[in-house]
């Protein structure tokens, strides 16, 4: 039987997940997008880090994309539930200070209202 309305098994949904979250639900390199597009079938858009957007897209077959939305919502809830939980609060901040010159190795960007080298500190000269 010919299938008159193949687009009636496609899907498409649009996830509103927290930018910050964009890196744990993708997985070190891609590898947990890639193996979950692997296993539903379906097409995942996770925009990079270098666009502002909260949205992941998810589309091709109905049952893949469902299935696909579930587990990201799965993971993303996991790790917003664990920001309110007791066990972050024990989460520190370190800062630190960085030499202009290797600052680029971070991926940092310096603002021009701290370009200021740092100051040098001497030794103190003993007189003879």
């Amino acid at each position: 039987m010919l299938n008159v309305f193949p687009q009636a098994k496609l899907a498409f949904e649009r996830l509103n997940v927290d930018k910050d979250y964009h890196p744990f639900i993708c997985g070190p390199n891609n590898k947990n997008i890639q193996a979950l597009a692997e296993k539903t079938g379906a097409r995942i858009n996770v925009p990079p880090p270098s666009v502002m957007k909260n949205e992941i897209v998810v589309s091709g077959e109905k049952d893949g994309v469902h299935e696909a939305v579930t587990s990201i919502m799965k993971l993303y809830d996991e790790k917003v539930r664990f920001r309110g939980s007791p066990n972050y609060s024990n989460v520190k901040t370190a800062q630190i200070t960085i030499v202009r010159k290797q600052f680029f190795l971070f991926g940092g960007q310096v603002l021009e209202s701290n370009c200021a080298p740092p100051k040098k500190k001497h030794p103190q000269k003993n007189p003879i």
